[in-house]
């Protein structure tokens, strides 16, 4: 195995372990709305590198064929637990943002389709 792979891994590992240490101290108390929707972007940006250097491994024979069943089958289940939790997280913020819309507390100039249509507005979602 190259050198430089190992390498690689070992920079990646470094790198996730200093975030991860980040986000273990990481307090959302007195953060202001702006604060705390840079810290969900950080966190999803995040979360989207982690994803896309799995599928990436998940579609290299050279790197599955070397997973054994065993860390294959808990890997699978504690990502499939990530998943729940997430899928909880976005019904959860969807509902609650739906039921804000409804109550027509929208952003002023930013309406639904058919509240475009009634009240002839250039800006909906």
């Amino acid at each position: 195995m190259s050198v430089d792979f190992i390498k690689t891994l070992e920079d990646w590992i470094k790198e996730e372990t200093a975030i991860l240490e980040l986000a273990k101290v990481t307090k959302f108390d007195n953060k202001d709305r702006l604060s705390l929707i840079l810290s969900l972007q950080a966190a999803f940006n995040q979360i989207s590198k982690i994803a896309k250097g799995f599928q990436n491994w998940l579609q290299n024979p050279y790197i599955t064929s070397v997973l054994d069943q065993e860390i294959l089958k808990k890997t699978t289940e504690e990502t499939w637990e990530v998943m729940k939790k997430l899928l909880e997280i976005d019904i959860e913020h969807t509902t609650h943002y739906i039921e804000k819309v409804k109550k027509g507390e929208s952003p002023q100039g930013l309406l639904l389709p058919e509240q475009k249509k009634q009240e002839g507005s250039q800006f909906y979602l």
